[in-house]
């Protein structure tokens, strides 16, 4: 099990559990580049964490060469950005957890279909140079 909190750290799996704050899609369906099918994009606002649920089946990367891919990696900070492969549906989004705090709730997001997170803001306020979704959604 590997961490990232630390940018660029990435994740990418079948299954994809999102912890946060102001979890929300960000934008409509899309195609990318070495990846079968439509993606739904994931925006996590504030206090981001994600963890590989279920393995890809192979194991391989198909977004970044960095992505960690083992069972139990994580990425966490600030704000994340990913997609799902497969739809997220109302009723997905989970309120309550490990990201709730006195003035918010919290949320959990439980994706899947050929998922893929990256950490877009690490909690030393550093920041990717090229955003995610700039880079990949062209």
């Amino acid at each position: 099990m590997l961490n990232g909190s630390a940018i660029p750290a990435a994740i990418e799996g079948s299954e994809i559990l999102i912890n946060g704050q102001d979890i929300r899609p960000s934008g409509y369906p899309r195609i990318i580049d070495g990846i079968d099918g439509e993606v739904y994009p994931i925006d996590v606002k504030r206090r981001g964490k994600a963890t590989i649920i279920e393995e890809n089946n192979p194991k391989q990367r198909l977004v970044r060469d960095y992505s960690m891919l083992d069972i139990g990696s994580e990425i966490n900070g600030q704000t994340l950005w990913g997609f799902s492969g497969d739809i997220v549906g109302p009723g997905a989004m989970l309120i309550g957890g490990n990201a709730m705090t006195g003035r918010h709730s919290g949320q959990k997001l439980n994706i899947t279909g050929g998922c893929f997170m990256q950490l877009v803001n690490d909690w030393s306020n550093n920041t990717v140079l090229i955003h995610p979704k700039n880079d990949l959604l062209k």
